[in-house]
């Protein structure tokens, strides 16, 4: 408005100068200057329009190629990150805006946390600003995502339903496919045999790398070779008792294919370095912050080869594991470590070492290990704790500090116990009562003060020249209380006669 009316004001504006009267000539400069005006009007006019409508031509929807491309770059950048691992996008269009002046992209996902959700616009703004095109398209358009399914519980990923038909019985895959779905379990075996041997005191040092699936040359069957590394040569024989006993446990193994063997012999013996465990650290971080996970498991595995038993490089797998969604794994892990490190992350160690791991992941891992050591301190405190493999499981616990044990149980019908009672200090010549039980001990005679030699000391009694104090003798043990219908003992006053 305001431009207009100053343009308006332009056109229409006299000139001034002069004497003020109309002649021709200045008639003649009145119209050439209204002439100029509207000229100047016209070309503002058609540049306005040129510029709105190379801003609708940017508007426009763009093609569906472009659209396609674009969600397979966001569920690219998803897949790969480890904060939106388990979105799928299935969908996007472009559709005019309730106001009818821009444009709306609509992205339809299902899966994911309410966590992961509110992050994906935050993707898509920055896919957006990456690309040219978009970069242009989004300057007075907008975007929005549409979910099919609600949002799973945090620390959960959605399981999407399986979309074959279930039956009860499956027919035998062809020969290619057997080999391929034999190399895919063998690789699964060979990750639950490095689980197994990761948290195995006797296996320390032992890592298993890709399996190989080849026909067995004294049969018809197939022979499952894996390769890696030991030790020394006794570990051999108990790796292949370990993976053979892994097999059995796999219903894959025990029962579809009967005929598969499983071989170590590849096995090679390389003694541990650390300078190479520290070489695999490194690059097991990198690809870590990298998001590649599978080569930062196998390089951790390797890792804790040159390194047996270093904690941290537990923690480490652990957390490479729960970011691969196999939490299973992570938690047979963490278990073992708060076994024999109860401190967990409060170790300073520890805690130092994973300081750059922050975020939905590192509450994963607080929370799992919040879980193990409720779930400890509930199985001690009902006494249903899981007794060690090293020690006999009907071994008694020791007592608690300042609790005596409990006396042994008497056998049914046996007479109560008796505390024992300290021996008495008695004189010699005291005779023992009848019933049993000692007289109380005679006051000492009354010691004169030039008795004491010193005064320190307490008074002594005196004992008469020659003689010796009697040495202490113990009570004889009580005699239980005879029935009331029993016959008197011999040696009992109603047994004797008076007079006798």
């Amino acid at each position: 408005m305001t431009t207009t009316a100053f343009l308006w004001s332009v056109m229409f504006r006299e000139d001034t100068s002069g004497d003020g009267m109309r002649s021709p000539a200045r008639l003649r400069r009145i119209h050439a200057q209204r002439g100029k005006t509207m000229l100047r009007v016209l070309t503002a006019v058609v540049l306005t329009a040129g510029f709105y409508g190379l801003a609708r031509a940017d508007a426009q929807p763009p093609a569906d190629s472009q659209v396609t491309k674009f969600v397979g770059t966001l569920q690219q950048l998803a897949d790969g990150g480890l904060l939106l691992k388990g979105i799928v996008l299935t969908e996007a269009k472009v559709v005019p805006d309730a106001s009818g002046t821009g444009l709306n992209l609509q992205l339809r996902a299902h899966g994911g946390t309410r966590q992961q959700r509110s992050l994906l616009p935050v993707l898509v703004r920055l896919a957006m600003n990456d690309d040219p095109e978009w970069q242009v398209w989004q300057r007075g358009n907008r975007f929005a995502i549409l979910y099919d399914d609600d949002p799973a519980e945090a620390g959960q990923q959605p399981v999407s339903p399986d979309p074959r038909p279930q039956s009860d019985f499956e027919p035998p895959p062809p020969a290619e496919d057997r080999q391929a779905q034999l190399r895919d379990e063998a690789d699964r075996l060979r990750n639950r045999v490095q689980d197994r041997i990761e948290i195995s005191p006797g296996m320390t040092g032992i890592v298993l790398t890709d399996p190989a699936v080849e026909d067995d040359p004294n049969g018809g069957g197939r022979v499952v070779m894996l390769r890696g590394r030991l030790m020394s040569d006794a570990q051999r024989e108990p790796l292949h008792e370990l993976l053979q006993d892994t097999a059995d446990g796999i219903p894959f193994w025990r029962d579809q294919y009967d005929g598969v063997t499983f071989s170590v012999d590849e096995v090679e013996v390389v003694s541990p370095s650390l300078q190479r465990g520290s070489r695999y650290v490194s690059l097991g971080i990198e690809y870590f912050r990298e998001c590649r996970l599978d080569e930062a498991a196998d390089a951790f595995s390797r890792a804790l080869a040159e390194n047996p038993g270093n904690r941290v490089l537990l923690y480490w797998r652990t957390l490479v594991h729960l970011a691969l969604g196999e939490s299973d794994r992570a938690e047979a892990k963490l278990r073992y470590l708060l076994r024999n490190y109860p401190a967990g992350q409060a170790d300073p160690v520890i805690a130092v070492a994973l300081e750059s791991v922050q975020g939905p992941l590192r509450g994963q891992l607080i929370q799992m290990e919040r879980d193990i050591l409720l779930d400890r301190t509930a199985q001690y405190t009902d006494g249903a704790e899981t007794a060690s493999p090293l020690e006999p499981a009907d071994r008694p616990r020791p007592p608690a500090p300042g609790i005596s044990p409990p006396p042994p149980a008497s056998p049914p019908g046996a007479p109560p116990e008796t505390s024992p009672q300290p021996p008495v200090d008695r004189p010699a010549s005291s005779p023992p009562v009848s019933n049993g039980t000692a007289p109380p001990p005679a006051a000492p005679p009354a010691v004169p003060p030039s008795a004491v030699d010193n005064v320190d000391e307490a008074p002594r009694p005196a004992v008469p020249p020659g003689d010796s104090p009697a040495p202490p003798q113990p009570a004889p043990p009580a005699d239980p209380a005879p029935p009331e219908d029993a016959p008197p003992a011999a040696d009992s006053p109603a047994a004797t006669a008076p007079g006798e």
